[in-house]
This record gives structure tokens, sequence and C-alpha cells, in this order.
């Protein structure tokens, strides 16, 4: 579950903005992520990935995003911010993933 941080410079409570900056609602500390590197935006129970002119760009399993344009995101969907990558997970498979592993089932 994505939630902004309760000082975030966004001012819109749909927008979670993702850089390198202490100030973005996901901070990613690599050189190869911009100070203002991309945002969510969550609309309607969907969400959506932006990038922001970043320079090393984002993409949505291996498709790069033009800066600007709205992506939806789906479930198991890679999003890759420059050279670091994540999946996009409901959070019912995080704590089902972690709980496998913890109790080793």
């Amino acid at each position: 579950m994505l939630r902004k941080k309760a000082y975030s410079i966004e001012p819109n409570p749909n927008i979670i903005t993702i850089g390198r900056t202490q100030d973005s609602d996901i901070v990613i500390a690599d050189y190869a992520i911009s100070k203002r590197h991309a945002q969510i935006v969550v609309f309607k129970d969907k969400y959506f990935i932006v990038d922001v002119g970043s320079t090393n760009g984002t993409s949505v399993n291996e498709i790069s995003v033009i800066p600007g344009m709205k992506v939806q995101l789906s479930i198991n969907c890679t999003v890759s911010f420059g050279r670091i990558c994540f999946v996009f997970a409901h959070p019912l498979q995080v704590y089902r993933g972690m709980r496998r592993e913890i109790m080793g089932m």
C-alpha cells in the first residue's frame, strides 16, 4: 500500500513522488535516479506511473515511459527507474510471500 509522507512537498494526496531527494515520498538513494524522477498517480483505484523528465528514464515491463505520459501499472509488472527495478505487487501478495518465507511454507 502506498502512502504519502506526512511532510510531502506534493500537496495532492493522490500523487506519490519518487526521486533521490529526501523530500520525495519514495526515496531511492542511487545516483542513477534523478532528484525528481517519477510520480505514481492514484485515480479511481488504479495506479499510473509518470516520468517527470528524469535523466535515465522510467520503464514498465521494459517499455520506456515517455516523459509526462501516464502508464497504468498492473499487478506483477516490473517498473524500472534507471538501473533500479521493482515489481508492482498487491500488499496481500507481499504479506503472503513474507509469511511463507518466515514460516517455511
